[in-house]
C-alpha cells in the first residue's frame, strides 16, 4: 500500500535504465528531478588490495567537477569520521564540470576524494568491510546541470587488477524523451499500485 512519489520513481527508473549498472560495483547517478539536481547511488566497493590511509574527518556531501587531482564526490549524511583506501592508487575520469559545491545528504558517506595535498583515494565509512552495501544520495536543492556547470557523460574511477579490480561509475543523464515516457508511465504505475 506504499505510495510512491513521482521524484522516487525517476531516481529508481533512471538508475535501471542506465547502462552502466551492469558493469560497475557503484553506480551513481546525477538526474534533474524538479528544481533540484540528485546524486544517488548504491553497490559495493572491493578495497581489497588497497592500502589503508587512515582515519579522516570529511568534507560535508559534496562535488569537485574539477581540481589537481581530477573530478571528486561524496554522497550521503554527516559523519564524524571516514576511513579512506587507495590514496594515489584510483585513476580518475576527464573532469566533468568546471565548479565545486556542497549539498545535502542521506545515508552512506561514501566517494572518490582527494585530502589535500595527497592525491584521491576512496571514502568510506568508518569500519567498512570490502564489498559491503553502501547507498547514499546527495541533492542540490534549485539547481539544474548548467548551474553547477556539469558535463553529461559516464564517468569511471577505477583502481586495482586481477580480482581486486574495481570501479565507481557516475552518469550524469540527461534523459531521452522516450525514456522520460517511459518512467513516466512507470512512475504512474507504481504511484497507483495499492
Amino acid at each position: 500500500m506504499k505510495k510512491h512519489t513521482l521524484s522516487q520513481t525517476i531516481l529508481v527508473s533512471a538508475a535501471l535504465l542506465s547502462p552502466a549498472a551492469a558493469h560497475a560495483a557503484v553506480v551513481v547517478t546525477a538526474l534533474e528531478v524538479g528544481n533540484d539536481v540528485v546524486f544517488t547511488g548504491g553497490g559495493t566497493l572491493n578495497i581489497d588490495g588497497l592500502n589503508s590511509d587512515g582515519v579522516f574527518t570529511p568534507d560535508p556531501a559534496n562535488i569537485t567537477l574539477t581540481s589537481v587531482y581530477g573530478p571528486q564526490f561524496a554522497l550521503g549524511g554527516p559523519q564524524a569520521e571516514v576511513d579512506v583506501y587507495g590514496i594515489g592508487e584510483i585513476t580518475p575520469p576527464a573532469d566533468f564540470g568546471t565548479s565545486n559545491f556542497t549539498g545535502t545528504g542521506t545515508g552512506d558517506h561514501f566517494g572518490v576524494a582527494s585530502l589535500i595535498p595527497a592525491p584521491m583515494g576512496l571514502v568510506v565509512p568508518l569500519g567498512y568491510t570490502s564489498n559491503a552495501p553502501l547507498s547514499g544520495d546527495l541533492t542540490f536543492a534549485n539547481e539544474d546541470f548548467a548551474s553547477l556547470g556539469l558535463i553529461p557523460g559516464t564517468y569511471v574511477w577505477s583502481w586495482g587488477t586481477g580480482q581486486n579490480a574495481d570501479t565507481v561509475t557516475l552518469d550524469i543523464v540527461v534523459p531521452e524523451p522516450a525514456s522520460l515516457a517511459m518512467v513516466a508511465i512507470g512512475g504512474l504505475l507504481l504511484w497507483r499500485r495499492d
